[in-house]
């Protein structure tokens, strides 16, 4: 009897454990939420991925392990775009900053973080310019007083892809970042961000590391790439947009141009993914499977009918037989098979930063023959994947340091999604070998020698100031400004972008050789922010180029160094638009 008690409670004991393990009882420490932030004032830029910053704490005293995921839908009903997922660990008491980067085109779908035991339902953002804020440590005492939007500086991004969005910080102090942080921030001010150094608490502005000694130069203001840093004779609790607007410095503005409507209405991201799905399109028999109805359908109704009167075991053998027949001619004709093969097409705008390195956007399509869970990566190991939120096809972005793309797709169906990152890559070696300014209009000639043999350029642009040219070619690296120039709203006109809109039914399928090339128009639109479309019509202000730097757009055959992987799959030879920004010989 002893003995049958003894059994009876260590079996109740090892399913109490069980039920506590499977409801996170004895795992799960009680997380909270402490801030969120979209962008880096609460603003996001329609039609791009969005920097989602959030303050985890752990109030428990037993530590956390495990996935915090973002969820995105319409009215919190239905799941809009891929789930992104941020695996963390924090011990009793810890807080932390963690990072999200969503594709947000709507500002009424509602956002929502999960984990096992709890969610929380986050604030919707609002649109607008990239963001002016002060940088300043949240744990201390120098975000006290201030007269500005604050963003943490413990919370800035690790990579230049997460700070599109940001137009220019102000800050009194060194902060405490690694050389990861140092050299994104560094990559933002080349890129042409802005730096405001203000008076610390011992009167003097800043003086930086190493790695960032190039802001500690004795210029004012001082010009580090196509960026600026600005020295300001004021502390932090003085300083505000005001400030800035008064000296010369304004924040970031939309415009409206009179007269003229928005250049883009739709979704330009998205028409970019479905053009590549085309790609992989089978040219099905149509023609086939309507005249195979029109048999089936005389054959199940009048001739049955006229039959009617036969031996009925005749009828339904005949009848059995047809319908069998008839089910395999359709699956066999009208199935997908038609020669496909399970391929990765890309697109790529890949922005030079350095030789070999750029800071790379790219849009991907993947159709698979057969049907399975696919996760892609690319060679940087690191980089911000999404979704836009018309994707219906269940995914999963992986964030964070080993970053990556879980796709559960069907069989002979395709998954498409974007990639944001700074990676090593293949670049061209553009060198000036002309420049003459006699004229309005100066005349110039480009060496630009193939990556590969036969990957010749289809076109180069290029831009000095506003004025946009395209190249002639005269031979296979000797391109030349023999053609007229051109403004943005002829070389990114309405009518080019609108190709791509996915509702336009006008649109005729093109051969690939073709679809690839009329894409480039698109690119340089995205390249110039030139895509983005706010209400009543707002478009970004857009800063002339300075008159020193020739910026380059080269459309070509991308290498494989941009490509993403996954098992299983081969990769198409794709497009890529390179951005190189170089200075105009001085005579």
């Amino acid at each position: 009897m002893t003995n049958s008690r003894t059994s009876s409670s260590k079996w109740c004991g090892v399913l109490i454990l069980c039920w506590l393990i499977l409801t996170g009882g004895l795992l799960q420490a009680e997380l909270h939420i402490i801030n969120s932030l979209w962008g880096f004032d609460g603003k996001v830029l329609p039609g791009r991925s969005a920097l989602l910053t959030v303050e985890v704490e752990n109030r428990d005293d037993r530590e956390f392990s495990g996935e915090i995921i973002l969820k995105s839908g319409r009215n919190g009903i239905s799941q809009s775009g891929a789930v992104h997922s941020h695996e963390i660990y924090l011990s009793p008491g810890q807080r932390r900053w963690i990072q999200f980067h969503p594709y947000i085109k709507d500002i009424h779908n509602t956002h929502r973080l999960t984990w096992r035991g709890g969610e929380f339902d986050l604030n919707n953002p609002d649109f607008g310019p990239p963001a002016t804020v002060l940088l300043a440590d949240t744990d201390g005492l120098s975000a006290s007083g201030a007269r500005m939007r604050i963003f943490p500086e413990n919370a800035f991004p690790a990579s230049l892809a997460a700070l599109s969005q940001l137009h220019a910080v102000a800050m009194d102090h060194v902060p405490r970042w690694d050389a990861v942080r140092r050299a994104a921030f560094l990559d933002w001010i080349k890129s042409g961000g802005t730096v405001h150094l203000l008076q610390g608490i011992d009167g003097k502005c800043p003086v930086f590391p190493e790695d960032l000694a190039a802001l500690n130069e004795d210029k004012k203001p001082l010009q580090i790439g196509l960026g600026s840093v600005v020295f300001h004779n004021t502390p932090r609790h003085e300083f505000s947009e005001e400030t800035l607007a008064g000296t010369g410095y304004p924040v970031a503005a939309l415009q409206v141009k009179e007269g003229q409507p928005n250049t883009y209405y739709q979704d330009l991201n998205q028409g970019l993914l479905q053009k590549l799905s085309e790609l992989s399109k089978a040219d099905i028999a149509w023609h086939y499977i309507f005249v195979l109805t029109l048999f089936y359908i005389a054959l199940i109704g009048p001739v049955y009918f006229i039959w009617r009167k036969k031996d009925y075991r005749f009828i339904l053998a005949l009848f059995l037989g047809s319908v069998v027949f008839f089910s395999v001619t359709f699956m066999t004709i009208g199935r997908r098979g038609y020669g496909e093969s399970q391929v990765i097409h890309t697109l790529t705008l890949a922005k030079v930063m350095e030789p070999g390195r750029c800071n790379v956007t790219q849009w991907v399509n993947a159709f698979a023959t057969k049907g399975g869970v696919y996760t892609f990566q690319h060679p940087s190991k690191s980089g911000y994947y999404a979704t836009t939120d018309q994707q219906s096809i269940p995914g999963q972005v992986q964030e964070g340091k080993e970053s990556a793309y879980l796709a559960d797709i069907p069989l002979f169906s395709s998954q498409a999604f974007m990639f944001q990152s700074v990676m090593k890559c293949s670049t061209p070696d553009v060198q000036i070998t002309k420049w003459e300014t006699t004229g309005s209009a100066p005349e110039f000639e480009l060496t630009i020698p193939p990556m590969n043999p036969g990957n010749i350029p289809t076109h180069v642009i290029v831009r000095h100031m506003d004025q946009f040219r395209e190249l002639k070619k005269e031979t296979d690296s000797l391109w030349t400004s023999s053609l007229p120039a051109q403004n943005a709203d002829v070389i990114m006109s309405r009518d080019k972008l609108q190709q791509l809109d996915m509702w336009n039914y006008r649109r005729q399928k093109q051969p690939t050789t073709d679809l690839m090339d009329s894409l480039w128009p698109a690119l340089m639109a995205c390249a110039e922010n030139r895509d983005l479309s706010f209400a009543k019509g707002e478009t970004l202000e857009h800063r002339p180029l300075p008159a020193g730097i020739l910026r380059v757009y080269i459309y070509t055959k991308s290498t494989q160094d941009l490509n993403p992987t996954a098992k299983g799959f081969a990769s198409a030879p794709g497009n890529v638009l390179y951005v190189i920004d170089l200075p105009v010989p001085q005579p």
